[in-house]
């Protein structure tokens, strides 16, 4: 049988003490990644005009549970306005506390755990630019009998990028090269002059191709002129 040298027994030591800071290391990880913590929507973007809802969340709560809240979330009014607030049923919404901020409130005998929503804001963007949606948390209670006990929750918070929607495109009107929006015979010396190369692009070219054929040129001119004539009734 061979017996353990001091040095192999030392490094053996030294290996279950690596190994149990690491495995301490992980499930001191897991924990904060869990951690309980009050949290509203992440970061979101919205076109200028329209509404996007945010749940405002009480995340990872533990026993006893969550008994009592004071809640505001605080916003740039000059971005974005609050429209509605759906409440918790154990709980109430308040928009007109002030112009920049959203107050919810609740509280129950039963405590909830895990993740609740408090609220759903609905957020409407006014311009473009963008605005923190910061929470500010009053109260945050569990829900030990006949001594509440605050609970130390991270707060994640949240903001919204309102943007100025995309232009549309402009309606496909075969034949009209020029985007002046009529059909003429401009268009159709356009379409020769394009074939000529003494111009380079057509400021409306996805209507050149008038007979679908793939490829702009004189035959286009030539059915866009009819067209002008009144020998054809449409054109594509």
């Amino acid at each position: 049988m061979n017996t353990p040298t001091p040095l192999g027994l030392c490094l053996k030591a030294a290996a279950a003490v690596v190994l149990a800071l690491g495995v301490g290391l992980l499930g001191a990880a897991q924990t904060s990644a869990q951690g309980e913590a009050v949290g509203i929507g992440g970061r979101t973007t919205a076109a200028v005009g329209t509404e996007v809802t945010l749940d405002l969340e009480a995340l990872n709560i533990e026993p006893p549970g969550l008994g009592a809240w004071e809640i505001d979330v605080f916003f740039d009014p000059a971005v974005v306005t609050a429209e509605a607030c759906d409440s918790h049923p154990s709980g109430f919404c308040n928009l007109g506390v002030s112009a920049n901020r959203a107050r919810t409130v609740g509280a129950t005998a039963s405590g909830f755990l895990g993740d609740t929503t408090l609220a759903s804001i609905t957020f409407r963007c006014v311009d473009e630019g963008a605005t923190s949606l910061a929470i500010a948390v009053h109260e945050l209670a569990d829900a030990t009998p006949g001594d509440l006990q605050p609970i130390d929750a991270e707060v994640e918070h949240g903001a919204i990028t309102c943007v100025v929607p995309a232009p549309p495109p402009p309606p496909v009107t075969p034949g009209d090269v020029n985007c002046d929006g009529r059909v003429t015979s401009r268009d159709a010396q356009l379409v020769l002059q394009l074939e000529a190369r003494l111009i380079r692009s057509l400021p409306c070219q996805e209507n050149a191709d008038v007979n679908g054929d793939g490829e702009i040129n004189s035959v286009d001119a030539a059915l866009i002129l009819q067209f002008v004539a009144g020998l054809l009734d449409s054109l594509g």
